[in-house]
């Protein structure tokens, strides 16, 4: 029985494997960001699939090294492709080599014990910071859900969460529990199964849309651009509204420019559509398709950091606190609106305000 097992539990891996090479192959001829991470991560999942075939422990060749530093650094890769797949400002920097790095450093220490009881802690610190680099993409798909403009990008972060997410936390989870030891040859087939159905889902759905609903192709320019530069993660242009479409865009217009309803405190898509008297998708697919906006939040930093930048130039209002200027602007703390001004701008509210008031212009 055992050896039928094992038998099974092979086919399935070597079927992954090349399921997963496959995927990454697909997403190495693309040449977004997005893509890239995809790539890498469809990579680590055939890494694992050799890594954690029972019969592997037990070599001793050079080549097993590089396979096991892709194994160990899975959770990373999901961790960034997760975020480049979904966070349309994702710039990866040191951060993210840190988290990369120190799993390796980690596995690295681990490997060096050998056994005993500090092997052990090695391996629980591992796979304890890898649940948490999950457990924190997990946390950035569910949050951005409600922001997220683009529909079929939306609808996808529910099956990711669930699907991929949720699969790289229980293998996290039954490795703590195993504590190292080796697991068993049917449950090791039957996780071999699960990838195999995930890695088969997954090439599915990517190979079944368009590259730009999912961010993996560089995007289109924007239609209608608000005040803000933000427009660069514009999606493509859709066709003209008919003529209550721009009648509804009028009205979008008079409150974001004249009664600065970007100002309120918390909106959501959901409140701004109601004021508008439309369906919620609705208005996600106007601001997505005729503002070229991917994301809400975007959309309405874009008023505010023009709101911002205006005040903080203003040599009246030069003794305007900038946390005053923040608030007014629509930003709930000082802390979301540095990170989005210097995102922006390149420099920091203080050192625009000292360029802006030292320029002849605003004399």
């Amino acid at each position: 029985m055992d050896e039928s097992l094992t038998q099974i539990d092979l086919a399935l891996r070597g079927a992954g494997m090349a399921l997963a090479c496959l995927l990454a192959a697909l997403f190495g001829l693309n040449r977004a960001r997005p893509a890239l991470f995809g790539m890498l991560f469809a990579l680590g999942v055939a890494g694992y699939l050799t890594c954690s075939w029972p019969p592997f422990a037990h070599t001793t060749d050079f080549w097993r090294w590089p396979i096991i530093a892709l194994c160990i650094v899975v959770p990373a890769l999901f961790w960034l492709f997760a975020r480049a797949l979904f966070e349309d400002d994702f710039q990866p920097g040191w951060r993210e080599a840190g988290a990369v790095l120190t799993l390796l450093g980690l596995g690295a220490v681990m490997n060096a014990l050998g056994a005993g009881p500090e092997r052990l802690a090695a391996g629980l610190a591992l796979r304890l910071y890898g649940l948490a680099l999950v457990a924190h993409a997990i946390w950035i798909v569910v949050k951005g859900r409600a922001g997220d403009l683009v529909e079929r990008r939306r609808r996808f972060r529910a099956p990711f969460v669930i699907l991929s997410g949720l699969y790289v936390a229980m293998v996290g989870i039954s490795e703590i529990i195993l504590a190292g030891a080796p697991a068993s040859v049917g449950l090791s087939a039957l996780n071999a199964l699960g990838i195999l159905a995930l890695t088969f889902v997954t090439m599915v759905y990517f190979t079944g849309l368009r590259p730009e609903v999912i961010a993996l192709s560089p995007d289109a320019p924007a239609a209608m651009p608000s005040p803000s530069a933000t427009t660069r993660h514009a999606a493509p242009v859709a066709p003209a509204l008919p003529a209550e479409g721009d009648a509804v865009l009028a009205r979008l217009r008079n409150l974001m420019d004249r009664e600065r309803i970007y100002r309120t405190e918390g909106l959501t898509i959901g409140a701004l559509a109601d004021k508008l008297g439309m369906q919620e998708y609705v208005l996600r697919r106007l601001i997505n398709g005729q503002l070229g906006h991917r994301n809400f939040t975007a959309f309405l930093n874009g008023y505010r950091l023009a709101e911002a930048k205006a005040a903080l130039a203003d040599p009246s209002q030069a003794d305007v606190p900038i946390l005053t200027i923040a608030l007014d602007a629509g930003f709930a703390s000082l802390g979301p609106f540095n990170r989005a001004f210097k995102t922006e701008t390149g420099v920091t509210p203080s050192e625009f305000r000292r360029n802006a008031l030292r320029s002849p212009a605003s004399h």
